[in-house]
């Protein structure tokens, strides 16, 4: 396992429950977030890349960068 010291900081966990086409602002906060997904798929972009994440799938990053969370439609 590779592992990366972090100096002390805030982690977020957050259960997101997304209907499709939800929509929001991109926003940033002060903590490292942690994404794993329970089902389905999500599109998250984060700081102007875009990832597709499926069931299973998991993202970890600086929250301070700008992001959000998009379902796709189906």
């Amino acid at each position: 396992m590779l592992t990366r010291s972090i100096p002390a900081c805030t982690v977020d966990f957050v259960i997101l429950d997304l209907e499709p086409g939800a929509y929001r602002e991109e926003v940033s906060t002060d903590a490292f977030e942690y994404k794993y997904i329970l089902k389905g798929e999500v599109a998250y972009r984060i700081n102007g890349d875009t990832y597709l994440l499926r069931q299973g799938d998991s993202l970890f990053f600086d929250g301070r960068l700008s992001h959000v969370p998009k379902k796709p439609q189906r």
